[in-house]
Order: C-alpha cells, then sequence, then structure tokens
C-alpha cells in the first residue's frame, strides 16, 4: 500500500468504485451476456459475413480487422453495416479445439486482407 499512500481515502474508494462498476459492466456484457448489445451466437457464412445473434435481435455484420488472435485467447471484433463494433471473447476451452484453429485462420486470411481483382 506504498503506493496508494498518498491519495486521500475518497480518492481510494472513488478508484474501486470505479473498479466495481467496471467489472460490472463487462461482467454483463461478456460473461453474463444480459446486456441487449451482448453477442448470443455468432453464425459464420462465405468470407467474412456472419449473422450476429443478440437479446435485441439478429443482424449481419463482417469481421473487423482489429480482431486479436492468440492460440490462448481469440477476441473477435464484429462491426454492424451501422458502424456499430460487437466483440467476443473465445478461450480454447469454451468451443473445440479444431474448430478455434478454423476459426483463427478464417480471422487471418480474411477477405479484408486480400488484393482486389
Amino acid at each position: 500500500m506504498v503506493l496508494m499512500s498518498g491519495i486521500l481515502l475518497w480518492g481510494k474508494l472513488l478508484l474501486l468504485l470505479a473498479i466495481a462498476i467496471s467489472g460490472w459492466y463487462f461482467w454483463r456484457l461478456h460473461i453474463a451476456r444480459s446486456f441487449p448489445h451482448s453477442v448470443q451466437d455468432v453464425t459464420f457464412y462465405q468470407a467474412d459475413n456472419c449473422l450476429l445473434r443478440t437479446p435485441d435481435g439478429s443482424r449481419f455484420v463482417r469481421l473487423d480487422d482489429s480482431s486479436f488472435l492468440h492460440p490462448w485467447l481469440c477476441v473477435l471484433n464484429l462491426r454492424s453495416q451501422a458502424g456499430k463494433l460487437y466483440s467476443m471473447i473465445l478461450l480454447p476451452d469454451s468451443v473445440p479445439q479444431d474448430v478455434l484453429r478454423q476459426l483463427r485462420v478464417r480471422v487471418k486470411f480474411s477477405t479484408v486482407d486480400l488484393p482486389e481483382k
């Protein structure tokens, strides 16, 4: 606690409150998936076109360039035609290993990276 010894008590409580609210928000968004814009299901079609299901409806989205890929973690960023960004976090134990591998290959070689013909 030497690092935070110069901060007043109300400052520490304010920081604690901000961390608690942030944790509650991201828990409901990515773990409980109870917010209206939380990703419930993604169905991939041709190239980078996907059907995204959320509690407030379904919409077509495209795989965004900002998706993060790692063998232990995949963060899929999906952008709707209106420009809204949806994120889906996948851990290795949440989907079968071969499906996760296919998904990483699909994201890495999406049509966004292909040259125009």
